[in-house]
């Protein structure tokens, strides 16, 4: 869901906690000092503190809240429900079933509690979470609204300036959004830096990359791109791009022109497909065309898997690859794995490449990655001789500023075909503009 990666675990760090009452002894704590224990024993402490006093309030929010950060949300309900019997009148029981209601899309129940509230501008969390609910129903005027009205009273919260940014973003305001963000990424908020990410992805991005390849046998030369991608919508993106390659082979050069694009669809809230084709124009070394779908599924906690198919047609021959993949974005770093099984008539191929990446110092963010395979892995020009090979990357990426990026990125193969072992390197420097 879109408002579990804006809100959640800022909501869930600034929520009100609830003092143990003194009779309960001091294992009845509140249900973040119970928590570090691990959700078993918090939960199954949580019941017992209940089973001793069970109209107790403070009590049923602790095991609500320990519930719901299991995410068993409706259960984490049913027992925020009991606590409002016993204490109808209490703010931060309120609150709690509110959060709890936005978190499984309710709103309509939510909005018919909020209008039986008092106005209570002074209670904190339930200010918070009044904007929380607006931003969760994409209710963007209004979130910005309550934002700032909230930011006004309390401003040292970082996760809702990094919500009120993300308001302003889908308003279209990127002019006031773009310095809340920077200012928290500076302060090394890792969410608002996520955030600055994810907003180079929805903006317009032109990628120029261009740089030498060199070989130990035929195939040196330099490579040449540009790229275009951007967001029509919130749910389609659009991107394209033209590919100049050298290659000298046997003394001679020779040249191809590549063409590419595609789109990313997001059917439904975790299910997307992706589409992409591109052709070369007179290939002398490259695939006539080659064409791909793919789906991907979001599992949740920063985890999406992806399966996609990918055909690619040479001069005489084709080739069908099955590609699966995982990928895992989280607030220190991201991973992926990718396999390719090729199907091949001269003969199927299977290979593997992981990737990581992760934010430095001073704006700058390092990729790595290493692979292997017994045939090509569709990186780059594909020899149908190899019989095997190795490939290790790294990237630099330096953002000074949100519109610009530069970046160098390195790429090392070796191939072995009978015999003969190929080493190949290619250096690409890019700029990226973002709009």
């Amino acid at each position: 869901m879109y408002f579990a990666s804006a809100t959640l675990i800022p909501a869930v760090v600034s929520i009100a906690l609830f003092a143990a009452s003194p009779a309960s002894g001091q294992e009845c704590r509140s249900a973040r000092e119970l928590w570090p224990a691990g959700a078993s024993a918090a939960e199954s402490r949580a019941r017992s503190c209940l089973d001793e006093s069970p109209g107790n309030p403070e009590r049923l929010v602790a095991l609500s809240q320990i519930l719901a950060w299991q995410e068993r949300h409706r259960e984490a309900l049913a027992w925020a429900e009991i606590a409002r019997v016993y204490a109808p009148e209490d703010l931060d029981v309120q609150a709690w079933r509110l959060r709890l209601l936005g978190w499984l899309s309710r709103f309509d129940d939510a909005d018919a509690t909020l209008e039986s509230l008092p106005a209570a501008p002074e209670h904190r969390e339930l200010a918070l979470v009044r904007a929380d609910l607006a931003l969760w129903r994409t209710d963007w005027r209004g979130a910005e609204a309550s934002y700032s009205s909230y930011l006004e009273q309390w401003p040292d919260d970082p996760g809702a300036r990094r919500s009120l940014a993300i308001a302003r973003l889908r308003m279209g305001d990127d002019a006031r959004a773009r310095p809340v963000l920077a200012g928290l990424c500076l302060e090394d908020n890792r969410n608002a830096c996520l955030t600055v990410r994810d907003q180079g992805r929805s903006g317009t991005v032109l990628l120029l990359q261009g740089g030498p390849v060199a070989s130990t046998g035929d195939g040196s030369g330099w490579r040449a791109r540009a790229g275009i991608e951007g967001m029509p919508s919130d749910r389609f993106r659009l991107r394209g791009g033209v590919e100049l390659q050298e290659r000298s082979f046997a003394g001679e050069s020779m040249r191809d022109t590549l063409f590419d694009g595609g789109g990313t669809l997001r059917l439904v809230s975790r299910l997307t497909l992706d589409l992409g084709a591109g052709f070369a124009v007179n290939p002398q070394f490259s695939p006539d065309w080659n064409a791909h779908a793919e789906l991907g599924y979001g599992l949740g906690s920063g985890f999406t898997v992806y399966g996609r198919f990918w055909h690619i047609a040479f001069a005489r021959a084709g080739v069908d690859v099955l590609s699966p993949a995982i990928v895992y974005e989280g607030s220190a770093f991201w991973a992926s794995l990718r396999l390719w099984r090729s199907f091949d008539p001269a003969g199927d191929g299977l290979a593997v490449l992981g990737q990581a990446g992760i934010p430095l110092i001073a704006k700058f963010d390092l990729t790595l990655g290493a692979g292997a395979g017994d045939k090509a892995d569709y990186l780059t020009v594909r020899d149908a001789a190899v019989e095997r090979h190795v490939v290790g990357l790294a990237g630099l990426a330096w953002t000074p500023e949100y519109e610009y990026q530069l970046r160098l990125d390195y790429v090392g193969r070796r191939e072995w075909s009978g015999d003969d072992r190929l080493m190949r390197h290619e250096l690409l420097l890019g700029v990226a503009r973002r709009w």
